[in-house]
């Protein structure tokens, strides 16, 4: 497996670091993102740089599936779904899309993420709670994977904040799939988190380019369904995965129910995630991103205890997230009371 985590490293890395440099220098002139209502950044900036990260990505991939016996089904499906989310990012980043479109698009990938690699048999968490979902399977399984996508293209809103995540995340499925023993797991994360440091290299603050959604609806995609696979082999290691992303799965969760409890139109764009929240009082971009990348790590620590079934340390890794939760929150609302914003 370590043969296979350092090939796929040095493909994502090479060749995501060389596409994203060849994007950016066409993107300049076809493909500029203008500032508007939901942007922190002032500049009209390239973006499409997640097609640099699309393509070393799926290859690797592909050829570990090749190489590993009983790997080829679900990565056909991974690939295929997440290329699938790539092309209607693309799509939405050179023609637009109605937001519709694109919720609807994520819900067929979604259900072929169910059909393909199957659904999460059970929520677990060593010493808390342990609970077959039944019947419930394919249809949590779905909103997931879709909801996820979304989320992690609302999260893509400041520089390097999406990539360090994916850095920080494929990681931990480098980790996880040493712990399971899942060759396809190792090689995924190892490319995974390799792309994403080439793509850094043009998106650190401050950003030459950006991901664009064809970089976030792929990644989004990948990472949901790297969880729902993991789930179907060791329902733990499932936990982990969402684990390894926990600080945008909570920032876009309590976002969505502090925007539908005051009645606002969910698809309209906006400026109200944490993150955002905490760039408009003040906080640089690195800082804000180093933040997220830093609670992220904390959620591949935790995995790992819960991954391994560590009962007692486990429940000391849900505390430790849920205070970090809070306080992400408390810090916001100190921010926001500390510079006048409402």
């Amino acid at each position: 497996m370590l043969t296979h985590a350092v090939e796929a490293a040095l493909v994502g890395l090479i060749g995501s670091a060389g596409l994203v440099a060849l994007v950016r220098s066409w993107a300049r002139r076809r493909l500029l993102d203008h500032p508007n209502e939901r942007s922190l950044h002032v500049q009209p900036t390239p973006r499409g740089a997640g097609i640099g990260m699309v393509v070393p990505i799926s290859l690797a991939i592909g050829v570990v599936s090749l190489r590993v016996p009983d790997a080829t089904s679900p990565a056909v499906w991974l690939v295929g779904g997440a290329l699938l989310m790539g092309m209607i990012g693309l799509i939405d980043d050179v023609r637009g899309l109605p937001a519709v479109t694109r919720l609807v698009s994520h819900i067929i990938a979604a259900g072929f993420v169910a059909i393909g690699l199957g659904s999460w048999p059970t929520l677990v968490w060593p010493g808390l709670f342990h609970f077959e979902l039944g019947w419930a399977a394919v249809p949590l399984t779905m909103l997931l994977v879709a909801g996820f996508t979304n989320a992690y293209n609302f999260m893509d809103g400041v520089d390097g904040i999406a990539g360090s995540q994916a850095v920080v995340a494929g990681i931990g499925w480098l980790v996880a799939g040493y712990a399971i023993q899942n060759p396809l797991l190792v090689a995924t994360g190892a490319v995974i988190a390799a792309s994403s440091l080439g793509f850094l290299f043009f998106n650190w603050p401050p950003a030459s380019i950006f991901m664009g959604d064809v970089g976030s609806s792929f990644l989004g995609f990948l990472l949901a369904a790297l969880a729902v696979y993991a789930a179907t082999q060791s329902p733990a290691a499932g936990t982990a995965g969402m684990l390894f992303v926990w600080p945008f799965l909570f920032d876009t969760t309590f976002t969505m129910v502090r925007r539908a409890g005051r009645r606002e139109n969910l698809l309209a764009a906006h400026r109200s995630h944490l993150y955002q929240r905490l760039v408009l009082t003040g906080v640089s971009h690195q800082t804000a991103t180093l933040l997220y990348a830093a609670l992220a790590a904390v959620g591949v620590s935790v995995g790992y205890v819960v991954a391994h079934d560590s009962r007692i340390l486990s429940l000391v890794g849900a505390l430790l997230i849920s205070v970090l939760a809070v306080g992400l929150w408390m810090v916001v609302l100190w921010r926001e009371r500390s510079h006048g914003h409402r």
